[in-house]
């Protein structure tokens, strides 16, 4: 047993010996059930395993109904950018239900129909350019060993807690599997079972115990996995559980290179280059997915088989120091000009002032074995998939689902664009609500802070722009996702999206924080300096700009008034609170006083 503050670590934990630092790095904590969400890997292995299209066309439908639901109220579309975590940093999600109580037209809004529009494309492109198909009845959970020897060997335990702190757990057959998969028996099949109520398994939650009995344990079956943090992928939605599952791969394990003596900082210098130089695991996965496409058998095929061994050797490359060899790449991936048109680039988007619009995009479409085009320049030549991947990839377009939905959304609606702000309302009602507080004193220095925060968000947009020629807009940076402007985004955008949310909600946190900052050197007088202040901001960042030094395609957002907004409306709820509670205790005083007398 354990006692107090102590970190147990197995000895297979235990990577390297460092220093003596006691700083622990937490990656990842299981603090609730991740959602499941298939990819483009997961799809084409279910479906050579026979499972049917019409399932995954349904998780399609469903998902592309939700984007749907999600903007039919004004309560729904505040729940839909929660559900996306957009504006909970800065408070503009309880802002927009704050309006909506004050019986504001929201729906007349630019800006706000602008950030529905632009996360609804986000979404949509998530489903049609990385087919992203979310699973309702699965979860994503890390991966841990029953030490209770309660489990049988094939079973797991699965329990979680819900975002509304109820608890859950599932029985019966399920799907395990985990990313990346490219080899067809990265997924298995196992039985998710009970356990006695005195187990000391029923006091986990959020996590997939695995038996620790077999010949083989589950976790390294599926693409090698282990039990030191990776995620594992459970479904219990029996419409994607196949009957039969392919035998998992089994590789032998590279011993890292060894130099025989101390590594030196040229050693590493000389990897890292190394490393950049020779890493093929992007080309490998390409080649596996187009191939997955184009051969019969699918990922059985002799040749995906050898592709998802060479790209287990490439995951190893930065631990073992060995790297592919682009020989060993199977002769059907050399010279293949062809690729599936759901790897073809999208129509290209401009995120306009009054919107945003779609310009058609030719793409080159070919037969996979039509010679007419035999030494063109162009790299790539893009074909109608036949395959699942391809069929869910049609049927998204993104300028019918825009104006479908502008149709039928009452809150979307009226596309009439009106050009008044309903923050110029709010500030209506903030004048009426605050008679007799002046804020004329802060306005210079409201100016100040606008000026700071239009650099300080130009910033971030040249930081995190990765192409000039399109670079982010002002509203991307608000919102905390990149719109991308041909359909597919690359995995250094992902990243780059991370890191400018992470930048943008510190810097806007900073900025609201200032807004409401209190002087110390407070008098009777003038007991609403974070009032005033806010309610300065407000009124500058409705007015035009005193000069504007950048402007760019999609024109200013003027999001800093949507900050001081939801500044200004906490201040008014503190205000109204103070109020209630000043006038209790008058009533309390008189009460006493009163009781006093008799």
């Amino acid at each position: 047993l354990l006692h107090g503050d102590v970190l147990r670590l197995r000895p297979s934990m235990i990577k390297f010996e460092g220093t003596e630092d006691t700083n622990i790095e937490i990656c990842g904590i299981a603090s609730q059930m991740l959602p499941l969400v298939l990819n483009r890997q997961l799809i084409k292995i279910l479906e050579d395993l026979h499972v049917p299209n019409d399932v995954f066309q349904e998780l399609q439908n469903r998902a592309i109904e939700e984007l749907r639901t999600g903007v039919s109220s004004v309560t729904n579309a505040a729940a839909f950018l929660e559900k996306n975590n957009v504006g909970i940093a800065t408070h503009t999600t309880w802002l927009l239900r704050k309006i909506q109580s004050l019986g504001l037209a929201l729906s007349d809004d630019m800006f706000f129909r602008d950030i529905l529009d632009a996360v609804l494309l986000v979404q949509l492109q998530q489903l049609k350019f990385r087919t992203r198909l979310p699973v309702k009845e699965g979860a994503t959970l890390y991966g841990i060993m029953d030490e209770t020897d309660t489990l049988a060997e094939g079973e797991v335990y699965c329990s979680w807690i819900d975002k509304d702190g109820r608890p859950g757990h599932t029985v019966g057959p399920v799907l395990v599997t985990r990313s990346p998969a490219l080899h067809p028996g990265d997924i298995q099949l196992a039985k998710a079972v009970t356990v006695p109520e005195n187990s000391k398994l029923r006091d986990l939650h959020n996590c997939l115990a695995f038996s620790s009995k077999g010949e083989r344990d589950l976790p390294s079956r599926l693409s090698g996995g282990d039990l030191d943090g990776d995620l594992y992928h459970i479904i219990w939605d029996a419409n994607l559980i196949p009957k039969t599952v392919e035998t998992p791969a089994s590789y032998p394990r590279a011993l890292p290179i060894d130099l025989g003596r101390e590594i030196t900082r040229e050693d590493i210098a000389n990897f890292f280059i190394d490393f950049m130089e020779q890493d093929q695991l992007g080309i490998i996965a390409t080649q596996h997915k187009i191939l997955a496409d184009q051969l019969k058998e699918g990922t059985v095929h002799p040749d995906c088989l050898k592709l998802a061994e060479l790209h287990s050797t490439a995951v190893d490359f930065s631990k073992t120091g060995i790297p592919i060899n682009e020989a060993e790449l199977p002769s059907s991936c050399r010279n293949n000009m062809y690729r599936p048109d759901f790897m073809a680039p999208g129509r290209k988007v401009k995120i306009e002032k009054r919107g945003i619009s779609f310009v058609p995009e030719q793409i080159d479409f070919v037969e996979p074995d039509d010679p007419r085009r035999a030494g063109e320049p162009r790299p790539h030549r893009y074909y109608e998939s036949t395959k699942i991947l391809g069929i869910l990839y049609r049927s998204i377009d993104e300028s019918a689902f825009f104006t479908d939905l502008h149709n039928r959304s009452p809150i979307l609606k009226d596309d009439s664009r009106m050009t008044k702000s309903v923050l110029v309302d709010l500030w209506e009602y903030v004048l009426a609500e605050t008679t007799g507080i002046e804020c004329e004193d802060y306005v210079e220095d409201a100016w100040r802070m606008r000026d700071a925060y239009d650099a300080t968000v130009y910033d971030i947009i040249l930081q995190y722009s990765t192409s000039f020629p399109d670079p982010l807009e002002e509203i991307e940076v608000f919102i905390g996702q990149v719109i991308c402007r041909h359909g597919y985004s690359s995995k250094r955008q992902r990243e780059y999206m991370t890191g400018m949310k992470e930048k943008y909600d510190g810097e806007a946190l900073k900025f609201m924080a200032a807004m409401r900052e209190n002087d110390n050197d407070l008098t009777d007088e003038n007991d609403h300096v974070a009032l005033c202040r806010s309610m300065a901001c407000l009124s500058v960042g409705i007015q035009e700009p005193r000069e504007c030094k950048r402007r760019t395609e999609g024109g200013r957002r003027d999001t800093f008034a949507w900050l001081a907004a939801a500044a200004v409306m906490r201040e008014l709820e503190a205000l109204e609170h103070s109020r209630v509670v000043g006038s209790l205790e008058k009533g309390w005083g008189m009460f006493k006083k009163a009781l006093r007398l008799k």
